[in-house]
């Protein structure tokens, strides 16, 4: 993930108290590949639990999820088959970013910066302008299918997972041609989707093949099994990291609660 939160944007949001309601910090949410139904995700033992109703995302027949990311504001966004979709963490209330076109089985998102959503599908990238839906095809990959994206901190080393029902391979991925600069086996998994961070730096993804939460070393590929997810095929995941000012816009959402009390 890469953040960018500008402290003039909390100042304007202070007369209209209408910021977005954020979850807690280190929470770890999953999306159902097939029923599109929410859960968060224990990652010391690696158990889902359900939140909100079966198809809280509302597909529609044959649409799988098959990407989860927060984006610097607490806004969740869910890449399916044919759309990206915009969540609220809390209330699960969904809306249509835009239907996006670009046809794949598996894949992942990944906030780029500057109000984009770097997707891809298949083997297929292409950004998403979070605002104004703008749909951009950036490149195909050598990768056959990616199942999992994630960026360094800073934004400068793009990560993907090839899930290709054997011996998965972590790939370091050039941003300009889309083509792998470095591969590592993860050995032992088979379904591996959803790379994301956690509060303390660590990496977590989702096999749903064996439906487990693993930590993985992305520097090397080794992974390191947390537990059962208890539920089959988990095929996304997100970790929310509070933005820089997000303590701010902590003390702003309580003012904005205390001023409706009153």
């Amino acid at each position: 993930m890469r953040w960018s939160f500008a402290s003039a944007a909390l100042g304007a949001l202070a007369p209209t108290c209408s910021l977005l309601a954020q979850p807690t910090p280190g929470t770890a949410f999953a999306g159902s590949r097939y029923t599109g139904t929410l859960y968060t995700v224990n990652l010391t033992t690696g158990a889902a639990t359900q939140i909100g109703a079966v198809n809280s995302l509302g597909l529609s027949g044959g649409e799988e999820v098959h990407g989860l990311e927060f984006a610097p504001d607490g806004q969740l966004y869910a890449l399916t088959t044919q759309r990206l979709l915009r969540v609220n963490p809390v209330t699960l209330a969904t809306s249509t970013v835009v239907t996006h076109g670009i046809v794949g089985t598996s894949g992942d998102l990944a906030y780029a910066g500057g109000g984009r959503m770097l997707a891809a599908l298949g083997n297929r990238f292409f950004s998403v302008d979070i605002a104004s839906g703008a749909v951009a095809p950036l490149g195909t990959s050598n990768l056959m299918l990616i199942g999992a994206l994630q960026f360094s901190p800073d934004g400068s080393t793009l990560y993907a997972t090839e899930a290709i029902a054997a011996d998965d391979r972590l790939a370091i991925i050039n941003q300009a041609t889309w083509q792998t600069t470095q591969l590592f086996p993860l050995f032992g998994a088979f379904g591996t989707h959803g790379i994301d961070r956690a509060l303390n730096g660590d990496h977590y993804l989702i096999d749903d093949f064996s439906d487990r939460l693993y930590r993985v070393d992305l520097g090397t590929g080794l992974l390191t099994s947390v537990g059962a997810t208890g539920v089959q095929r988990l095929d996304s995941l997100a970790i929310y990291i509070p933005a820089p000012n997000a303590a701010t816009a902590l003390a702003l959402g309580t003012l904005c609660a205390w001023r409706r009390r009153r």
